[in-house]
Formats: structure tokens, C-alpha cells, sequence
């Protein structure tokens, strides 16, 4: 009779594991080697942002007051 093990699915979710951490740092090295080289881009501190004013809301139309009801 064979013997089953559970060491198999725990040494393939590491190197699963392992492979996504190695490829987190090999872009995050990536991205940190040519942060420098792109510095024709304007930094966040350079940059203007100018918002449309809103247009004002013209004001309600004047109508007499409601007559309150009377007793009849």
C-alpha cells in the first residue's frame, strides 16, 4: 500500500509563494532603475490644477405668500 504524504502540496505553495515574491522585487527594481531616467516629467509638486468655477444659481422666482385656509 502506498503511503500518502503532505509535504507535496506545501513545497508547491511555497515555490508559488517564493516565485510571487521574487517577481514583486524584480519590479519593484524596475520601476526604482528608471525613476531616474524619466526626469522630463513633471514632478507632483510642478503640477497646476485650475478647477472651472461653477456658474451661479439663479435665484427663485418672487410668488406671493400661500393664504392660510379659513375656517368655514
Amino acid at each position: 500500500m502506498a503511503t500518502s504524504s503532505r509535504e507535496q502540496p506545501r513545497n508547491w505553495t511555497w515555490w508559488v509563494i517564493g516565485g510571487v515574491i521574487v517577481a514583486a522585487v524584480v519590479i519593484a527594481a524596475y520601476m526604482f532603475a528608471t525613476r531616474a531616467q524619466r526626469a522630463d516629467l513633471p514632478r507632483p509638486a510642478d503640477l497646476s490644477v485650475e478647477l472651472p468655477t461653477p456658474s451661479s444659481i439663479p435665484d427663485a422666482p418672487n410668488l406671493p405668500p400661500v393664504p392660510a385656509p379659513g375656517p368655514r
